[in-house]
């Protein structure tokens, strides 16, 4: 007889050097250690008193937002079961007044020596417009959205910043025969992306070394998985150090399982990729499926994991994780739920009374009495319908009690433009709509706090990677060319931005870069007066290591104020600016159109005039203060 330990097929080893493949052997075994820790029960987590991991806490946060509500056994088939969709609306709520614009990052360039401060102002000038290029690249008004529901539904949001590029090879159409649909084209290669970048990372692929920490800058070491079709990991990683070596999952699968080295949610046709980042020893590793695709220093010049985390509400001053808006509501929409569920019964069962019958009577079933229908039975037969009466107004009650606890808890109705409680003045709206806000301010502090570090982050990727040519042609590397509109300009003006990094200052520069701004401007180059800069940076000027930079995000910058709040204080501050010679009068009108919705093109050039009454644009006061029944006396002008 064949002992069954001689028929078991061992994995086949994931790299060729034994070497490698101890390596990555021990760091499974400390990505083990890593997981169990992640995954503990957390007493803070607890559901009708039991304990739940971060993922379970997770789970059912993410359900109850989703309304995910299955029926009890214990329930008939004609129970309700609704899920009041209070919670959801509560968030969208929140969410909509406090992501309705993009976060304003403000950035700080400090000289690490007071011999070293020249052009810090400048510098500071250029880095914020590379980084609001970046943020526009990268859709931060969308993404803002995304972070901020993700960290209130499932009480944690964390972020990771790099970079990448996706180069492909497409084919460029010349032409087309619309009659036989034959094509004319030719094979060039493009930049699908050639950025820096940022994006969620789920709760579920992050490790970090210890779970009871408050702050994500004291986690200096983690782990990242990620499970990706063989496609995806190719598109991801095709170009990595023996990228090519790496096989499907399924090439290692004995019985349809893994002894170790890839996790059994991977499927047989899909790539386990496995990061561990060490911030301390400046290291980064990645193995795709077992085969190391790198090792070696982290690649951002920071020197900082590149992770961002952020919670809506804090559990613990010692811990990492937050609480979500689901689990704060859960009581109250538990009590919601079946309070609102059992009216419904309740009248349903009122609508649909059972019959009662005594003797014989054909034809009744399912308790169903049918219209102008003849029913025969015995003399003595009867039919009879209990009045059950309707829902009691103690319900009511009770149903306007318990939302009125989860409005005081997230945002009231009026605060969501539901009427309720008779009219409102505009003083008292204008009050109820800033205690929502109050109410969601601690979240906005917590995220603004936690975007000045993504973008601190981002700021520094910029610099590093765009610092690095975009492509080489004609044996020329080609730097990135940046055009930002509605930017302040060096002279005080708004106007248009044209950035273009290299790596070295051409000759003649000056001159070429007044006649570009005459190109784009369409007059004579006045310094003073232009609305187009053109400039030029080199690569180590982008790369000055004495400097240091700090991110201020402007308090409430992504609290969008109403549009009649908008209109009105856009014409209160013409009125008051209008003719002074203070402000531009250009830049103001053409702000004022754009406030009122009219073209800027309405706006004339200013016309020469001249010397301008300082007084000009400011309430008349010598009229307000003028006695009555004559002149002002002389000695008081």
């Amino acid at each position: 007889m064949i002992d069954k330990k001689e028929e078991i097929v061992p994995q086949k080893p994931f790299n060729e050097s034994l070497e490698t493949e101890q390596e990555y052997k021990d760091n499974w075994v400390e990505f083990l250690k890593y997981q169990e820790h992640r995954n503990q029960s957390v007493r803070f987590l607890n559901k009708n008193g039991q304990d739940r991991s971060i993922l379970d806490y997770v789970k059912d946060s993410v359900d109850r937002m989703n309304e995910y509500h299955l029926q009890p056994d214990w329930k008939s088939d004609w129970q309700n079961n609704v899920f009041d969709p209070i919670t959801r609306n509560k968030l969208i709520a929140i969410l909509s007044k406090i992501a309705s614009s993009r976060m304003k990052p403000e950035l700080f360039a400090k000289a690490r020596s007071i011999f070293n401060t020249e052009s810090t102002i400048e510098r500071k000038m250029i880095f914020s417009d590379l980084l609001e290029n970046a943020n526009r690249h990268n859709k931060d008004e969308v993404q803002l959205i995304w972070e901020m529901y993700t960290c209130m539904s499932e009480g944690t949001v964390i972020g990771y910043e790099s970079w990448k590029k996706d180069a492909r090879e497409v084919e460029y159409i010349k032409s087309v025969d619309p009659d036989t649909g034959k094509v004319e084209s030719e094979t060039i290669k493009v930049n699908a992306w050639d950025d820096v970048f940022g994006e969620i990372v789920p709760i579920n692929e992050f490790f970090p070394e210890s779970i009871w920490v408050h702050d994500i800058s004291q986690v200096k070491r983690c782990f990242r998985t990620k499970i990706l079709s063989l496609e995806k990991f190719k598109d991801e990683y095709g170009s990595f150090k023996n990228a090519s070596r790496v096989n499907a999952a399924g090439f290692y699968m004995t019985e349809s399982n893994f002894d170790w080295g890839i996790v059994s949610e991977t499927r047989a046709d899909e790539v386990f990729v496995l990061h561990y980042y060490n911030e301390v020893k400046d290291r980064l590793k990645i193995w795709a499926n077992g085969t190391e695709i790198y090792n070696g220093p982290m690649p951002w010049n920071h020197k900082k994991l590149p992770f961002w985390l952020a919670i809506f509400e804090p559990i613990h001053h010692q811990f990492l994780y937050g609480k979500s808006l689901p689990d704060k509501l859960m009581g109250m929409q538990d009590v919601d739920n079946a309070l609102f569920n059992g009216m419904l019964d309740q009248l349903f069962i009122g609508l649909n009374s059972p019959i009662f019958a005594t003797g014989e009577v054909d034809d009744i079933g399912d308790g169903f009495l049918e219209p102008s229908k003849v029913y025969h039975g015995d003399q003595d037969s009867t039919l009879s319908k209990i009045n059950l009466g309707t829902v009691d107004a103690t319900n009511f009650n009770m149903l306007s009690l318990i939302k009125k606890g989860m409005e005081e808890t997230s945002i009231s109705a009026q605060a969501q433009g539901v009427a309720s409680g008779g009219r409102k003045t505009k003083y008292e709206t204008q009050q109820l709509q800033e205690g929502a806000l109050s109410l969601a301010s601690l979240f906005l502090q917590i995220m603004e706090s936690c975007y000045a570090q993504k973008y601190w982050l981002r700021m520094y990727n910029v610099i590093q990677y765009y610092s690095m040519p975009s492509s080489v042609e004609s044996d020329k590397p080609q730097f990135k060319y940046i055009v930002l509109e509605n930017r302040k300009l060096t002279n005080g003006k708004i106007g248009k931005k044209m950035i273009q990094i290299t790596d070295n200052v051409p000759e003649n520069a000056k001159e070429d870069l007044v006649k570009i701004a005459e190109q784009e401007s369409g007059q004579d180059f006045d310094p003073m007066e232009s609305r187009v800069e053109p400039i030029v940076i080199t690569r180590d000027w982008l790369m000055n290591h004495e400097l240091d930079l700090e991110i201020r995000i402007v308090p409430n910058s992504s609290v969008k104020e109403s549009e009649a709040d908008r209109k009105n204080k856009a014409i209160a501050f013409f009125g008051y600016a209008n003719q002074n010679p203070m402000f531009d009068q250009e830049v103001i009108s053409k702000s004022l159109a754009e406030a009122l919705d009219q073209p800027e093109d309405s706006v004339k050039k200013p016309e020469a005039a001249g010397a301008p009454n300082p007084m000009a644009g400011l309430p008349n006061l010598g009229q307000a203060n003028k006695p009555q029944g004559g002149e002002m006396p002389t000695e008081l002008l």
